[in-house]
């Protein structure tokens, strides 16, 4: 009992440590925090992620580069102004598993040669998520699709510059999930995605707000896609046939639909 008391104390301790070194950051000379250990690093850019007083900071790139590693796995940026220097920073990145840049397009102001100069260079890349945002494009998913074959994961919802070109791209890349939601993605773009080895591996897909998907679109996935189990597809432009279509051959666990 006393000895589960001592670990939960020197738990809060350390978790109090880093707080206070996060709240005093502009206390510290930018070469203290470089010689930190790289753990104590990643913990630390965890926080810093989601410091509110620091997302302004004119410095926040500098405290980015002191921090990041080349044991870092997950940066979560989609609440910070990310322009190209950020994304340069992140190149010192190798191991980088998942990448969360933008939740909100107004928050943004990468450009897409920025972005395709970073995904060339993180390929152990694993998760991407960039949303609403005009610099990911056609040739993001492709870049993404030559460099980063261990990706299983990819979230460009509300991204205007998505279409059929793109999914074409993923088609034998063994992905998990994809959330293409509000782009300008069509049937065909649909089956040239999932007639690909994409088809056999997938497991959830959104299409929400993707008005060009119609009834064909989604007949499509239950022919290619045998291990589909999460599928939104609201305000598509799916008719009333499309009880007819959902006829997989494994059960769906979730279904998300509008019909209008």
């Amino acid at each position: 009992m006393s000895t589960r008391y001592y670990l939960s104390s020197v738990n809060s301790l350390f978790s109090i440590t880093l707080d206070y070194i996060l709240i005093h950051l502009t206390n510290f000379q930018l070469e203290e925090l470089t010689i930190l250990p790289s753990t104590i690093k990643n913990l630390l850019l965890k926080r810093l992620q989601f410091t509110k007083q620091l997302l302004g900071n004119p410095l926040f790139n500098d405290y980015l580069k002191a921090f990041v590693n080349d044991r870092t796995s997950q940066v979560n940026l989609s609440c910070i102004l990310v322009n190209d220097e950020i994304l340069n920073t992140l190149s010192s990145c190798p191991n980088l598993k998942r990448l969360d840049l933008t939740e909100d397009g107004s928050i943004c102001q990468f450009t897409n040669e920025g972005l395709s100069k970073l995904l060339m260079q993180i390929t152990n890349l694993n998760i991407f998520i960039a949303m609403k945002s005009d610099a990911v494009t056609d040739d993001v998913l492709k870049i993404l699709s030559t460099y980063c074959k261990q990706i299983h994961g990819i979230n460009v919802g509300g991204c205007q510059n998505i279409s059929d070109k793109g999914l074409a791209f993923l088609r034998n890349m063994e992905l998990k999930w994809l959330k293409i939601s509000e782009t300008q993605v069509t049937d065909e773009g649909i089956a040239a995605l999932v007639e690909g080895k994409c088809g056999q591996t997938l497991n959830e897909l959104s299409i929400d707000n993707c008005h060009k998907i119609t009834d064909i679109g989604l007949r499509k996935l239950t022919e290619c896609c045998p291990n589909l189990r999460v599928i939104s597809f609201i305000s598509c432009g799916a008719g009333s046939a499309f009880t007819d279509t959902l006829s997989f051959t494994r059960p769906v666990k979730q279904l998300f639909w509008e019909v209008k």
